[in-house]
């Protein structure tokens, strides 16, 4: 599975600016770019799990859509910051 170019670009933006040390240490061993496209690919699956749940759930597509997105993108693009 090729992972959506755009996510792993928001995930890159995102972590060099909240993730400097992690970003710095994920270079130095050589891994930054498939840490960055396994993110985007696990944003990818749980985004049609959980929309297929809130689906279930009687959201609309659009609804259901967008709030698996939500979730999805914090579990995986959108880390919390360093310490």
């Amino acid at each position: 599975m090729n992972p959506p170019t755009q996510y792993i670009l928001l995930a890159e933006r995102h972590w060099r600016i909240w993730l400097p040390r992690r970003v710095a240490e994920l270079e130095r061993q050589g891994l930054l770019m498939a840490k960055l496209c396994e993110a985007a690919e696990r944003t990818v699956k749980d985004t049609a799990q959980l929309r297929l749940h809130f689906l279930q759930q009687g959201l609309t597509p659009n609804q259901a859509a967008q709030r698996a997105w939500e979730i999805a993108r914090e579990r995986y693009l959108f880390l919390p910051p360093e310490d």
